[in-house]
């Protein structure tokens, strides 16, 4: 009889109380809920989640631990969004990466983004442009609440602001597969993004891009669309390179067609 090849390492399920939490934490990511706004009610959330009240109990109590919900006792009371900032460890535990996970990452970026964002330059409507404007805001708000420079706190604020911007970039293709997509790229992107944004000058050509971008969109710019891009996709892989003395193994014009194309 020839040994198995078969490795298998154990499995660890979660409690449905922290993918409840999880579910919740990533609608105020998104901005769907935002500072100040007041959660749905426990039934309510249990229904749409199709768990126990209980669990949704539990889950909002991980969340007020984590300093994100605000939850009041008695009348008037409830539970209320007390920061957007969600904790990667919240969103993504025990995700790991090797130096060639994050070389797949930025490639698959390169390949996806620019398409996305040429599906969501035929199907722009006003819905998407207040999404991505709304996203900008955030970013922009979060620049002048921190007037010293950058902290973790305004690193974390210019993720979500980018993530909103490209979920709402992948939201204007019309294709709910091509969302999903974005979404897992993102959850990969974020820890890359995160460790980019070291100086005022870092945090203001991130958000500089990120109009160029969405002016491209707006006047249907195929070529400053795709600089705008290239711009955006080069901060990153520059700061990784960088900081892990690696190279990505293709170069720009390997994926992403000149803007002139």
């Amino acid at each position: 009889m020839h040994p198995s090849k078969l490795v298998l390492t154990p499995l660890i399920l979660p409690k449905a109380s922290e993918e409840a939490a999880r579910s919740i934490a990533t609608a105020i990511r998104l901005g769907d809920f935002t500072v100040g706004d007041k959660l749905p009610a426990e039934r309510a959330i249990a229904d749409a989640l199709k768990v126990s009240r209980v669990t949704v109990r539990e889950a909002l109590r991980m969340l007020a631990d984590a300093g994100l919900l605000d939850l009041r006792p008695g009348a008037g009371g409830g539970s209320f969004v007390a920061s957007e900032i969600v904790p990667p460890e919240l969103l993504y535990p025990g995700l790991t990466f090797e130096p060639k996970d994050m070389i797949d990452v930025l490639e698959t970026r390169r390949i996806l983004m620019p398409r996305i964002a040429e599906v969501a330059a035929t199907n722009l409507n006003e819905g998407d442009i207040s999404r991505m404007e709304a996203a900008l805001a955030f970013a922009r708000s979060g620049i002048r609440d921190t007037p010293h420079g950058p902290n973790d706190t305004l690193r974390h604020i210019l993720s979500v602001a980018s993530m909103r911007f490209d979920i709402a970039m992948a939201e204007a293709t019309q294709n709910s597969l091509l969302v999903r997509m974005m979404h897992m790229l993102l959850t990969w992107l974020d820890p890359l993004r995160l460790m980019t944004l070291r100086s005022p000058e870092d945090i203001e050509t991130a958000v500089r891009n990120l109009e160029d971008t969405l002016a491209a969109l707006k006047a249907g710019d195929h070529s400053a669309l795709l600089v705008s891009l290239d711009r955006r996709m080069t901060q990153i892989e520059t700061e990784w390179e960088r900081t892990s003395g690696r190279k990505l193994r293709r170069t720009m014009s390997a994926v992403l067609p000149p803007a002139d194309a």
